[in-house]
């Protein structure tokens, strides 16, 4: 859930949790709406966005509202757990978890006398 601090004709800043801020362009409102984003949303109105981009160094983040209509109004599956983790951590256990898959496969191969 993310909470609009700030309208513009463009988009909607908003603000995720305490400390991130985040943008939710004109364009990714719906298919449909062609307007000004003022008319629909007032500051402190809480909405459900999906994170579509993650700009370089992490500052710059871009939701969506269309993105979730697509999904047929479902959140992204993810783990309940993960959900308070920083992007850091969840890309640190990804690696984690890669490093271990391959490091199994490998094993794997080389029994059957294969290399990888």
């Amino acid at each position: 859930m993310v909470k609009v601090q700030e309208t513009t004709e463009h988009g909607i800043f908003v603000r995720i949790g305490n400390s991130r801020y985040g943008y939710i362009p004109v364009e990714e409102i719906s298919d449909s709406f062609q307007g000004n984003p003022r008319d629909l949303f007032r500051k402190n109105d809480t909405l459900k966005a999906m994170l579509v981009v993650i700009g370089e160094g992490g500052k710059r983040l871009t939701l969506s509202l269309k993105a979730l209509s697509s999904l047929g109004q479902k959140e992204p599956a993810q783990p309940p757990a993960r959900r308070d983790l920083s992007f850091h951590e969840l890309y640190r256990r990804y690696q984690k978890e890669s490093q271990e898959r391959l490091a199994a496969l490998r094993k794997n191969i080389e029994a059957k006398g294969g290399e990888l």
